[in-house]
């Protein structure tokens, strides 16, 4: 392990108005001062938190108990691989569709649910630990912000936008790997920012191995290991610690050996090297589907049924070729061939589509009708969660004029005329930003998913809206 110098102790890197000294987790980044509240507040926001998300699951559970409100669109696929692992010890049976359907999920999440699963705890216990790490996402994203700006106040407000996040406590109720793969992601970010904070590569190695694995929840994450470079670099730049290039290559080979393995499963099984060729599938189900169906149809418009439609008949076929002995190979090369030739003839219609699906994903948390009728009306959580889907989508709106517009204007204005102390927090800004847009722009191939699909980085846009604020209060401050 590299032993660096920390930027406190070298007079050539100390700042001018603040000392940087991060002694431990409940110290001010900013003064070094430890501060007593910062444990109270954080345990307080995971109790508001843990009682949001219990409340809205007892009165799921109390309204069905059987359970049926928690399956989503996807569920079954999670529950089938779960089952084979327990029942067959194999995560897939012997027939097309379970080897299909093994091959497109990744099995971070089917081997959550197994393990409840085969102690006879599944759905209900699945659903309680969503409740758990539901609650803890808001800590860890307050922490965060802490870290950030030393701002009690900031880590107060940030965590209970978290903890009360209509996304956050709406999923809470699904049997989906959203909400895992947001938890799992934020731990391996939380632990990558303090392993650079205190210079430690073992907690470094945690974190890669836990975005190596939040790939395996959720194959959006294929492209992270690579991503990951320039978010450890900006926030090797926020703590003002030289960039280790033996630690980065260690943090990013772990990402591509967990990856890689599961790669390899699908080579030797199926003869794809692949992690999953989900991202096939929803470029031609969904936004292929757009740019096709648009060509079809007058003035452009076409209905929801017109899409399910046309989407049920892709899925018709790859049934019926899975049932002709088709090797998903062969119906991956036929989706991808079909994708690229209606997105290459076409690609200001695709672009058109393909920024349409990202704002419909920065409107807000979904639309209250999607889960009404899951909830009894009389209900006190039925009578909170629209308001709260109402504060949050233009809160979402708010807070991304000012953290994608303003914030970055006066990011790039103030970049070379602050000092030390205050040019280092927007290294943070602009990591926390690439997380942002890294799953913003991923949600572009899919519609219909709400804002599920960019959960993960729900923090990150709440935390740059604080680190936003503070740093051009800071500013201002300086300018005074």
């Amino acid at each position: 392990m590299e032993h660096d110098t920390p930027a406190s102790s070298n007079p050539s890197m100390r700042m001018t108005d603040s000392s940087y000294a991060p002694a431990s987790p409940t110290n001010d980044p900013r003064t070094g001062r430890r501060s007593a509240f910062v444990p109270l507040i954080l345990m307080s926001i995971f109790l508001v938190s843990l009682l949001v998300r219990a409340l809205y699951l007892s009165t799921l559970i109390t309204h069905d108990s059987l359970f049926s409100f928690s399956q989503g669109a996807d569920s079954a696929h999670y529950i089938h691989l779960a089952k084979n692992l327990i029942d067959n010890k194999t995560y897939a049976q012997d027939s097309p569709e379970s080897r299909y359907i093994a091959l497109l999920r990744t099995p971070g999440y089917p081997f959550y649910y197994a393990v409840f699963d085969y102690f006879g705890l599944a759905p209900k216990y699945v659903l309680f630990s969503h409740v758990l790490i539901g609650a803890i996402i808001p800590v860890i994203a307050a922490h965060i912000v802490y870290f950030a700006t030393g701002s009690c106040l900031g880590m107060i407000i940030s965590g209970l936008l978290c903890g009360f996040s209509a996304s956050s406590i709406l999923m809470t109720g699904e049997i989906h790997v959203d909400l895992l793969l947001g938890f799992v992601f934020l731990v391996a970010f939380y632990l990558l920012y303090k392993s650079l904070l205190s210079n430690n590569l073992f907690i470094l190695m945690v974190s890669g191995v836990l975005f190596g694995i939040s790939a395996l929840i959720k194959p959006t994450m294929f492209l992270w290991p690579i991503y990951s470079l320039v978010v450890y670099y900006l926030l090797s730049k926020s703590v003002a610690n030289p960039v280790s290039i033996k630690n980065m290559l260690i943090f990013v080979l772990l990402q591509f050996i967990i990856i890689g393995t599961w790669c390899q499963r699908n080579f030797v099984i199926e003869n794809v090297f692949t992690l999953s060729p989900i991202g096939i599938h929803a470029m031609r189900l969904y936004l292929a589907t757009e740019v096709e169906l648009s060509l079809y149809s007058k003035n452009n418009k076409f209905t929801i049924e017109d899409i399910k439609s046309h989407q049920n008949i892709i899925r018709k076929r790859i049934e019926t070729d899975l049932n002709l002995g088709k090797t998903p190979k062969e119906i991956n090369q036929w989706l991808l061939n079909e994708s690229l030739n209606i997105i290459s003839a076409h690609p200001f219609l695709t672009y058109q589509f393909f920024v349409i699906n990202i704002l419909e994903k920065l409107k807000g948390p979904m639309p209250w009708w999607v889960y009404q009728k899951k909830m009894p009306a009389d209900s006190l959580v039925s009578k909170i969660i629209p308001k709260l889907i109402l504060f949050y989508a233009l809160f979402t709106k708010v807070s991304l004029f000012l953290v994608l517009v303003f914030g970055i204007i006066v990011l790039i204005l103030s970049r070379f005329k602050l000092n030390n102390a205050k040019k280092v927090s927007y290294y943070n800004y602009l990591a926390l930003l690439l997380i942002f847009l890294y799953f913003s722009i991923l949600s572009g191939f899919t519609f219909w998913t709400g804002p599920r699909i960019i959960f993960p980085a729900h923090f990150a846009l709440i935390s740059m809206f604080f680190i936003g604020i503070f740093n051009i209060w800071d500013t201002f401050h300086l300018k005074r």
